[in-house]
């Protein structure tokens, strides 16, 4: 089994920000693979299942927001009673990474990013795996915040988005975390 967290706002204000990143990229993997969200509110996320048994995929969002990611994926890590060093991947955006890439992660050292603090605070371990996709290049003028939640635009981000999909396929399809890492990560 493998979980695959997108990180995001759950408000439709947000739906086509950058920090949302994470969410486009598990949405697109659920309408790939014909599988469609249910909100479960006792892990505080909504949820979609590709597969079954031992090789489940599960996609979330979590409904926290996003400053606050980790107290529904210990929820959900808890439930599903999985290692999170092999199994959880979590999908975020990143403006300190080339422009256009993605960059995959075995685990997660020190962070700028809100999300992943967050989760790390709420596992008490940096021990899960980060798909960081670019949302580069932040402009100088811009506050973080501003920045991060401002509207998606350009290509270079939606290639980001591109590659955040094209990487979580080739896991589905059965693809290792060491292919992944070699294929995409720049």
């Amino acid at each position: 089994m493998k979980i695959l967290v997108g990180l995001g706002n759950p408000d439709k204000e947000y739906e086509n920000t950058n920090h949302n990143i994470g969410f486009r990229v598990v949405d697109r993997l659920a309408k790939k693979y014909g599988v469609k969200f249910k909100t479960e509110k006792k892990l505080d996320s909504d949820i979609a299942t590709i597969g079954t048994g031992d090789n489940r995929i599960i996609l979330c969002k979590p409904l926290t927001y996003m400053n606050n990611s980790g107290l529904a994926v210990v929820k959900i890590v808890n439930f599903y009673k999985i290692d999170t060093a092999t199994e959880l991947f979590v999908i975020c955006d990143d403006f300190d990474i080339k422009e256009g890439s993605i960059r995959i992660r075995a685990k997660a050292g020190n962070s700028t990013h809100n999300g992943v603090r967050s989760i790390k605070r709420e596992l008490a371990s940096s021990e899960f795996i980060r798909v960081k996709l670019s949302i580069a290049p932040k402009t100088e003028f811009m506050s973080v915040a501003d920045f991060v939640l401002a509207k998606s635009v350009g290509e270079a981000v939606k290639h980001s988005e591109d590659l955040g999909v094209e990487a979580m396929t080739d896991l589905i399809d059965g693809k290792t975390l060491d292919q992944i890492m070699t294929k995409y990560s720049c």
